[in-house]
């Protein structure tokens, strides 16, 4: 994925939101007809970056057509072409025009195309993924909703660590020691099962970081990954 601001160039016309209120990812596609530009609705992995920045103006006209589309703009907050150049349009926290009624806490991105009758080609589903953790972790989430983890650590203590991907870490109860884990910033995200008493809550993996000692835990409620010093 190669990330590439318009900021500033296109969809200006929105109100800020809060970073803290983002939960949720939505992926669009074109609605626009782009006939015009090429065998419209495959988009053909060798646009130049020039051919693709036009079709994105296209579009930002389209989303600022008053009175349909009084919208301030291109409605999403990035763009991912087949190329894997992905195009970003301003901060996440600028609110955009994706899902009505939900802006203030949906992240709206969109892969170039109409797929309504056809799929998406794999270098733009490969860069949307790339998209989706970069941000997954802009928003600073702890859990990714996927199980491909870099490490895995099971439930008797034993590792086998990836850090590059983040880890995940088995129920602990069966475990006879605690487990102490040195993290750094090669782990960008952490997912936890269990363990404890009461089950499902609290962990016997502690965390070593910056020299403090902190017990993971998981949030019975929201299912989060916590920490408290030890």
């Amino acid at each position: 994925m190669e990330l590439i601001s318009m900021t500033g160039q296109v969809g200006i016309g929105y109100k800020s939101r809060n970073l803290r209120d983002l939960d949720m990812q939505a992926v669009h596609h074109f609605a626009v007809d782009l006939q015009d530009f090429f065998d419209y609705p495959i988009v053909p992995e060798e646009l130049t970056q020039e051919e693709e920045e036009s079709v994105i103006l296209i579009v930002d006209n389209y989303h600022n057509s008053p009175p349909e589309r009084d919208w301030g703009g291109i409605g999403y907050s990035f763009v991912v072409f087949p190329s894997e150049r992905v195009y970003e349009f301003g901060p996440l926290t600028q609110q955009r025009a994706g899902v009505g009624s939900h802006n203030h806490h949906v992240v709206s991105w969109c892969i170039a195309g109409d797929f309504t009758d056809n799929t998406p080609r794999s270098s733009a589903l490969r860069a949307g993924v790339d998209l989706g953790k970069h941000i997954h972790i802009a928003l600073g989430l702890t859990e990714m909703p996927t199980s491909a983890y870099g490490g895995y650590i099971n439930n008797m203590g034993s590792a086998g660590i990836g850090l590059a991907e983040g880890l995940h870490i088995a129920d602990q109860t069966g475990a006879d020691v605690n487990r102490i884990l040195e993290l750094g910033p090669a782990i960008p995200y952490l997912r936890l099962e269990g363990g404890g008493a009461p089950a499902g809550v609290n962990s016997n993996v502690i965390v070593n970081f910056g020299g403090t000692l902190y017990r993971l835990t998981r949030n019975a409620g929201t299912g989060a990954v916590e920490t408290a010093a030890i």
